[in-house]
């Protein structure tokens, strides 16, 4: 089956770039600063300080190193890490919110040295 995209335009015009989603940029940087979470309180320290969690996140979610650490960072999302911080979501809890993603500690690090 082909699809055919069309182009709606005036003319020779390009139709304005929207740009990112924000609500969709916002859920994103909820979910990499909850896996973040995660590895901080569940991995031991040794395999933090080997592997580091943002390089860890940042395979996770195809982004760059620069780019989660922008997200850790940055004073728009200061209230969501105060807030991750307050409730301490347990493994269950995280489930609940990505289930997409898998909150076993065990297979976690399994994971991170198949890498």
């Amino acid at each position: 089956m082909t699809f055919i995209l069309e182009k709606q335009t005036k003319g020779n015009q390009t139709p304005p770039r929207k740009g990112r989603n924000e609500d969709l940029l916002l859920d994103r940087n909820k979910a990499v600063l909850h896996r973040c979470w995660f590895y901080k309180t569940n991995l031991p320290i040794d395999i933090i300080k080997s592997k580091g969690i943002m390089g860890i996140v940042a395979s996770e979610f195809y982004l760059s190193m620069f780019t989660v650490n922008s997200i850790i960072t940055s004073d728009e999302n200061k209230k969501i890490i105060e807030q991750i911080e307050a409730e301490k979501p347990t493994p269950e809890k995280l489930m609940e919110l990505y289930p997409q993603y898998n909150w076993d500690v065990k297979t976690a690090i399994d994971n991170i040295f198949r890498k």
